[in-house]
């Protein structure tokens, strides 16, 4: 699938697709790839020439892990969907009441959750 096929219809959004895509174009093979791999485990690698700074990804339902190598200590919870599955609603509330009294923000970091 074209990546640029979902670009809103408007002119700025198409100008800025229009842009992106020739940028991209400028750049070497092997930089396309790494566009397609990972730096490490939890991050994608910086590109420069695009102005692309390192994205950090996570994989849990449960919570965000960092970008270390290394496990670092975490509360491990259920996931959001098996305590649903549970239809226990004191449970997720109990849950949730523990997930919000923990702070969300370490060192400099910024998430974007789904909710």
């Amino acid at each position: 699938m074209n990546a640029f096929a979902a670009v809103p219809d408007n002119p700025q959004a198409k100008a800025s697709a229009a842009t992106l895509r020739a940028r991209i174009e400028t750049l070497p093979l092997a930089d396309k790839v790494r566009l397609l791999t990972g730096e490490t485990s939890w991050t994608l690698f910086a590109v420069p020439e695009l102005d692309l700074s390192p994205i950090v990804v996570s994989d849990g339902p449960i919570g965000i892990r960092g970008i270390e190598q290394v496990s670092t200590e975490a509360a491990q919870m259920p996931s959001p969907s098996a305590v649903a599955a549970t239809w226990n609603t004191d449970l997720a509330a109990r849950l949730g009441t523990l997930i919000a009294g923990r702070p969300a923000v370490r060192e400099s970091t910024s998430c974007s959750l789904p909710w």
